[in-house]
């Protein structure tokens, strides 16, 4: 199975084709938001391994700001952040879905006019 990463590789090049039809957008948008949907779940598992992991550090003993810290140089945190990371690109990546189909809608409104 193909990670988010590599699945959202391969939908930026589909985006960036020259021609993008209207049914491919429509398709990518819909595989892009149940990706959404999978991000967050990892998301929430990254999360809750870094809480852990700073938790374990605040009940050794550690100060607070401290412990913080010292758990940003963890590979918790980095997965943390590269899950939001994800999430925010995907996000945008919808979004100019969405105003490409917009775009193509108002288009042919105009024409049909």
């Amino acid at each position: 199975m193909a990670s988010i990463r590599e699945l959202m590789k391969q939908a930026e090049q589909e985006i960036r084709q020259p021609i993008l039809t209207i049914g491919h957008a429509a398709d990518l948008l819909m595989r892009l938001t149940s990706l959404l949907n999978t991000c967050a779940a990892e998301i929430r598992e990254a999360d809750l391994a870094y809480n852990t992991t700073l938790l374990g550090l605040l009940e050794g003993g550690e100060a607070a700001v401290r412990a913080r810290v010292r758990a940003s140089t963890l590979p918790e945190y980095a997965r943390q952040q590269e899950a939001r990371d994800t999430q925010k690109a995907l996000i945008e990546m919808v979004r100019a879905l969405k105003y490409f189909l917009k775009s193509r809608e108002d288009e042919v409104r105009a024409r049909a006019s």
